[in-house]
């Protein structure tokens, strides 16, 4: 087959010069070939056609894998030897088609065609060996950080673990599979390179801490030129975390809480860097840290300001009952009789309704009514008569009535001596009543005899001593089944209030100036109550949560209760604390579902990137450096290993300086870099959005006219040769 059959059967080459296309096949898959037979059999007569292109580009640049661009094709493992043997697929596929070596089987081209790219790669990694390590480190550079944003790879590559033994084990494992399955493809030692860079990643996550020590020197040596770089990388890291996710920073509601910027944003990315800093323990933890304390007084202050404590509720019921007492005196010192009848005859209803079928109402009502109706025997009533008919109380009546009384006196006297019955001391007392036909010390005396075996309470002190006993079953300090006559209760209750206040006025005013001192007491018991703290004394979201819950529900129910007593400010108190401990609980935001192992590999993915690239670069600089002197001395691989394990132990102490910078930017919100890394999140948002609407099939056209010329230049096979 000839150049213009190939074009025909590839129209995509049909613009390419006979002389450039002929070239590109030639060196890419035939150069082992004497030139003049190649040009025979393609059909290239013309020398001048023939003759190749000059370039001022070295030649190298233009052989594909035997110069810089193969060589960082080369340094992918496994897909760098992949696609070297998919060219040598490609030429030995194609070469029947040019009529070339149409003698030959397919695996005899492909292996001829495989052996001289590896020849042109030796040869050329011999000639620029710095240069060749460079541009494969970069060509690995640009594949790993991708793997590493996987969990498989970030395992595999030793990013990720619960300590550096496990890194390293992690590390070693990974690299030795690697490094074998890469050597078997590049037809080499698959045993040694399973070893060689199983040792290498395993013993990379070591390097760091053995070289703390030798590389916190040079750190704070540099301290002074580097502290404002260390910052904007940090900020970068901070702004590639929160991307794609809110970057608004919203204040706590509670007074002296500064929440962190995950806690601030709620932004998952943010979160999932913060989780992975706390993890990585004291000193860079400690901005985390020292933030959680100050922000858990705050909120037991501002829980203070509302719930008080032991101390505060006993002072204010000292002070309230200092001033009630004196109120509740002055009520009862002009006391006169109260009639409580109508409170017993509240009770007896109640009794009688289907509510006094309960036990727990009829055992509380029942022993209310003891209080209310007393007993009141003969000799009582007897002794209390006597008291209106004695002499002196008679004296200046008429004769008449002197003797009526006289007479009253003796039927007392026989009645007490139980000479008479109490019926007939009745009908005596009786007759002699109807005979003044007046109304005087004689009824009176018959009706405390008439009164019968009980009587009800009348002293108005008294009855708010059974108010108290009312208050005390409505309130057990036990779990007594009193409680649930609360309902019931308190209607005897307000009858109560109803009599005394007819025997003491004054005492409705003293109820109302007791219940508003008693306001805050109840607040504070209640809240009290609530326990909003757990075993460690720190308050936490859900009991909060179940306390305003609790406080709803209790403000709607009928009756009296604790929580009526908060007015709408405090109740603004307890949603302000749960709305901060809600931004407090955002920490876990972006929190996989899964084991503690999946977790923490996910938490550590913002950093994985990051750290991979920074190992590659000190790696492939260090090493380079180290090859230099190394030759020097007639040692280049030891120079290279030594400048390598140099570079990255002082890049660790560097990036662990990088992590406590960026701890302290993602642990403050009032103001700092932090903030400022947010607000550039803001703009690459807004700039990817904007890329978004520029057409794709734009920028691939630019983009190829950038490149066309090279590629023509330098591999047909770059355009699907």
């Amino acid at each position: 087959m000839n150049l213009d059959q190939f074009k025909t059967q590839h129209p995509q080459y049909k613009n390419v010069p006979d002389g450039k296309l002929a070239d590109a096949l030639y060196q890419k898959f035939y150069s082992s070939m004497p030139r003049e037979q190649f040009n025979a059999k393609i059909g290239l007569t013309s020398a001048t056609e023939a003759a190749p292109k000059e370039t001022t580009e070295p030649l190298e640049m233009h052989v594909g894998n035997a110069g810089y661009t193969g060589e960082l094709q080369e340094g992918i493992p496994i897909v760098g030897p992949l696609m070297q043997r998919g060219e040598a697929a490609v030429g030995a596929a194609i070469a029947p088609m040019l009529g070339l070596d149409t003698d030959k089987s397919f695996g005899e081209r492909y292996n001829a065609l495989l052996d001289e790219s590896r020849k042109s790669e030796k040869a050329f990694r011999e000639k620029h060996p710095i240069g060749s390590l460079a541009a494969q480190t970069m060509g690995g550079a640009m594949v790993l950080p991708a793997a590493a944003e996987t969990e498989i790879g970030a395992r595999a590559l030793g990013l990720v673990g619960r300590n550096v033994t496990s890194r390293m084990a992690q590390g070693a494992a990974g690299g030795a599979a690697i490094g074998a399955t890469d050597a078997k493809l590049r037809g080499e030692n698959p045993y040694v390179g399973g070893a060689v860079y199983g040792a290498l990643t395993g013993l990379a996550p070591g390097i760091g801490p053995a070289m703390t020590a030798a590389g916190r020197g040079i750190r704070y040596l540099a301290q002074p030129f580097s502290a404002t770089a260390r910052e904007s990388r940090a900020a970068d890291i901070l702004a590639r975390a929160a991307e794609g996710g809110p970057t608004t920073v919203e204040a706590s509601p509670v007074a002296g809480v500064e929440p962190t910027l995950a806690q601030a944003t709620g932004n998952p990315g943010v979160a999932q860097l913060e989780r992975t800093l706390r993890n990585r323990g004291a000193p860079i933890a400690t901005a985390f840290t020292d933030r959680d304390v100050a922000n858990a007084a705050a909120r037991e202050q501002h829980w203070h300001a509302l719930a008080g404590d032991d101390l505060s509720r006993e002072a204010a019921k000292t002070a309230r009952d200092a001033v009630g007492d004196a109120a509740r005196d002055a009520a009862f010192a002009g006391k006169q009789p109260v009639a409580a009848q109508p409170v017993v005859h509240v009770v007896d209803s109640i009794l009688a309704s289907p509510a006094g079928q309960r036990d727990a109402v009829r055992s509380a009502l029942g022993s209310v009514r003891a209080k209310l109706v007393l007993p009141n025997p003969l000799q009582d009533r007897i002794a209390a008569a006597s008291k209106l008919l004695t002499p002196k109380a008679t004296q200046g009546a008429s004769a008449t009535k002197q003797a009526a009384y006289k007479e009253a006196r003796s039927l007392l006297r026989g009645a007490k001596a139980g000479a008479i019955d109490e019926k007939t001391l009745v009908s005596g007392l009786s007759k002699l009543s109807v005979a003044q036909k007046t109304v005087g010390l004689l009824d009176n005396a018959l009706a405390l005899i008439k009164q019968g075996a009980t009587k009800t309470e009348s002293d108005a002190e008294q009855l708010y001593g059974v108010r108290q006993h009312i208050g005390d079953l409505i309130n057990p300090k036990d779990n007594s089944p009193s409680r649930l006559a609360a309902t019931e209760l308190i209607q005897v209750r307000n009858a109560l209030d109803r009599a005394i206040e007819k025997g003491a006025p004054g005492y409705k005013k003293y109820l109302a100036d007791f219940a508003k001192a008693s306001r805050p007491i109840n607040v504070q018991e209640g809240l009290q109550k609530a326990r909003v703290t757990d075993a460690n004394g720190k308050i936490t979201l859900g009991k909060v949560d179940n306390l305003i819950k609790t406080t709803e529900r209790l403000r709607r129910a009928p009756g009296k209760n604790w929580a009526k007593s908060l007015t709408d400010d405090e109740m603004a108190h307890l949603y302000a604390l749960r709305t901060d401990l809600r931004m407090a609980d955002r920490s876990s935001l972006g929190k996989a579902i899964g084991s503690n192992t999946v977790q923490n590999l996910l938490a550590e993915k913002p950093l994985a990137s990051t750290a991979l690239r920074r190992h590659l670069a000190n790696i492939a600089l260090g090493g380079a450096a180290g090859y230099g002197i190394g030759s020097r001395q007639g040692q280049p691989g030891v120079g290279a290993l030594a400048g390598a394990l140099a570079a990255e132990g002082y890049g660790h102490a560097l990036s662990k300086a990088d992590e406590d910078v960026l701890a302290r930017l993602a642990a403050k919100t009032l103001g700092g870099a932090g903030r400022v890394a947010l607000t550039r999140a803001q703009r690459l948002i807004r700039l990817k959005n904007l890329l978004r609407r520029i057409p794709a099939g734009a920028i691939a056209a630019n983009g190829l006219v950038q490149v066309a010329p090279s590629l023509s230049a330098v591999s047909p096979s770059a355009k699907g040769f």
